[in-house]
């Protein structure tokens, strides 16, 4: 009897081992389809992040050279010294207009004395 329970323990371990051996291929095979079906889906996530830091950098490129532009605009300060600057110009343009207005009416009395002059030189003073 001994005989039959040493061999009815070793029937039952051989049968554990073998269900324990089914179930470890099982979970492998199934592991290896997972990684690979994982493998794929890496690779394109890799693409995916190196696309996405390319993009990145370009932005950060177009970003740069935006703040370089913008730093190099004039300020509130020198917008507002070049409205004072341009008021200052525009009163000196007034006043070389009210200079040139006299010139001018100068220049029509001359010519008026002139043209007297010439023609009393012309009619050599028959008058």
């Amino acid at each position: 009897m001994n005989f039959d329970v040493f061999d009815l323990i070793i029937k039952a371990a051989s049968f554990g081992l073998s269900v324990c051996a089914i179930l470890v291929a099982v979970l492998r095979t199934r592991r290896q389809a997972i990684d690979g079906r994982f493998d794929g889906i890496e690779l394109e996530v890799k693409a995916a992040v190196a696309a996405g830091s390319a993009r990145i950098d370009r932005h950060e490129l177009r970003l740069q050279s935006i703040e370089q532009t913008v730093r190099g605009l004039p300020g509130r300060d020198d917008l507002h010294g070049l409205q004072l600057e341009m008021a200052r110009i525009g009163g000196s343009l007034q006043t070389m207009q009210a200079v040139m207005e006299g010139n001018s009416q100068i220049m029509r009395r001359l010519e008026a004395i002139v043209t007297r002059h010439e023609e009393h030189l012309l009619d050599g003073g028959k008058r």
